[in-house]
C-alpha cells in the first residue's frame, strides 16, 4: 500500500544575533535567510503550495486557504493567499522580461484574446475618465459590457504569455511590448487588430478552424439554398491539411507540385462559384450577405489562409493560443470575476510562469519556491 503520512506544519526558529562593538559601539546584526520576513512568517514551501492551489488548481482564494489547512496543516488566511499572487507577480519581473524577449525572436507566434469579467465599478470609472479626457469611445473601442476586460495571449511552442487589459485595441497590444517590430509569422484569427502587425511580419496565417466555422455558418444559415461551393472550399482546405501532414511524414518541406496545383485549382473554383452566386446579395437589413462576404474573403485572403501549405513550420489553426486561454475561462467560471484589471494581470503573470515552466518540464513547486526565494526560473534562450 502506498500512502502519505499526516502532514504537520513545522516551525523553524532563526536567531539573528546583534553584537555591539566595545570600541565604537556600532551594532552588527545577522542577516535573515532568503524568504524570511518579519518576526513570524510562512516559508516558501507554504507560499508555493498556496499559489499552486489558487492559480493552477483553479480555486478561489477562499477555498485555496481552506485546502491548505485541511491538507498541509497551514491555517493561512484568505488575505494571505490573495496577497501572494500580487507579491509573486512582482517577483516574476525578470521572468516576464525574458519571456517577452524570447517571444519577440520566435519564428512563429500565435495570438488570441478573450473577454473576461471584472468589477463593474472599475470599468465605469475607466469609461468616465476616458470621457473626461475628451476621448470618444467608438463602438469598436467600447467594452462588450460595463463589466468586461480582455485577456490576451501570445504563444510560441512552450513559451506562453498572458496579460490583461481594459481594451482590445492597439493601445493594449502596443503596451505589452511583444508585437511591435515582430518579424516572424503571426497566427491569428481575422480580427483587424492584428493587421497593423502583419504589415511588418514575415507572414500571417489565418486560423483555418475559423474559416471552416464561417463556411459552416453560411451552409447552415440557409438550409434551402445550394451552397455546394462552401462545402467544396471546406473539403479542399482539409485536403490541403492532409497533404501537408503526409508530406511532413515523408520528410519533405513542400507539397508535390502536381498535387499542390490541383488543390489550388479546386480552391479557386470554389470561391469563384461562391462569388458568381452571391455577389451583390443583401440581407433584410441591407447589409452584405454572409455568403458574399465569405466568398470574397476566400478570394482576397488566400495567401493568409494557405500560408501553412508553403511554410511547414506554421500550423493551420490557432489552437495553441486558444488552449492557453481555456484555463483563464475556467478560472473565471470558478471565481465569477476579478475585482480589478490589475489583479487579473497579476493572475496572468503567475499563470504565464506556471504554464511556461510546465511546458519545459519544470516541477511547478520547485519553480514557485525558487521565485519566492528571489531566483525565479528563466526560460532558456532557445527552446
Amino acid at each position: 500500500m502506498l500512502d502519505v503520512p499526516p502532514v504537520k506544519l513545522r516551525c523553524t526558529e532563526y536567531r539573528m544575533l546583534k553584537i555591539a562593538c566595545p570600541n565604537c559601539s556600532s551594532v552588527s546584526a545577522g542577516t535573515a535567510p532568503s524568504g524570511v520576513f518579519g518576526p513570524v512568517c510562512y516559508g516558501p514551501d507554504v507560499k508555493a503550495a498556496t499559489v499552486l492551489l489558487a492559480v493552477r488548481g483553479h480555486m478561489s482564494v477562499v477555498r485555496a486557504a481552506q485546502m491548505m489547512h485541511a491538507l498541509l496543516d497551514a491555517q493561512v488566511s484568505t488575505g494571505f493567499a490573495s496577497g501572494l499572487i500580487r507579491r509573486l507577480a512582482t517577483e516574476l519581473t525578470p521572468f516576464m522580461t525574458a519571456l517577452k524577449a524570447r517571444l519577440k525572436s520566435a519564428p512563429v507566434l500565435h495570438l488570441d484574446e478573450t473577454p473576461a469579467s471584472v468589477s463593474g465599478d472599475e470599468m465605469r470609472q475607466f469609461e468616465t475618465e476616458a470621457l473626461l479626457r475628451g476621448e470618444h469611445l467608438a463602438p469598436d473601442r467600447r467594452q462588450p459590457g460595463p463589466d468586461w476586460m480582455y485577456v490576451h495571449v501570445a504563444r510560441a511552442g512552450p513559451l506562453i504569455w498572458l496579460g490583461a487589459h481594459k481594451r482590445r485595441s492597439h493601445e493594449a497590444t502596443d503596451s505589452f511590448n511583444i508585437l511591435t517590430g515582430y518579424e516572424g509569422v503571426l497566427v491569428t484569427d481575422r480580427l483587424a487588430l492584428y493587421d497593423k502587425y502583419a504589415k511588418t511580419a514575415a507572414g500571417r496565417q489565418i486560423c483555418c478552424a475559423h474559416i471552416l466555422r464561417d463556411l459552416t455558418g453560411v451552409i447552415e444559415g440557409e438550409p434551402g439554398v445550394d451552397h455546394s461551393w462552401a462545402l467544396a472550399a471546406q473539403d479542399t482546405l482539409r485536403d490541403f491539411h492532409r497533404s501537408v501532414e503526409q508530406a511532413k511524414a515523408t520528410g519533405a518541406n513542400r507539397l508535390d507540385a502536381p498535387r499542390e496545383a490541383e488543390l489550388h485549382r479546386r480552391w479557386r473554383h470554389a470561391y469563384l462559384v461562391g462569388l458568381a452566386q452571391n455577389a451583390g446579395r443583401r440581407t433584410s437589413q441591407n447589409k452584405r450577405h454572409p455568403a458574399w462576404v465569405a466568398a470574397e474573403m476566400l478570394k482576397n485572403r488566400t495567401d493568409e489562409i494557405l500560408l501553412f501549405t508553403s511554410d511547414f513550420d506554421v500550423e493551420w489553426t490557432n489552437n495553441p493560443a486558444e488552449r492557453a486561454l481555456r484555463m483563464v475561462k475556467l478560472q473565471m467560471a470558478v471565481s465569477g470575476c476579478w475585482r480589478r484589471v490589475e489583479s487579473a494581470d497579476w493572475y496572468c503573470t503567475v499563470r504565464s510562469y506556471l504554464d511556461t515552466a510546465r511546458a519545459h518540464g519544470i516541477d511547478l513547486l520547485d519553480a514557485l519556491r525558487n521565485a519566492f526565494t528571489g531566483t525565479p526560473w528563466i526560460p532558456p534562450a532557445t527552446t
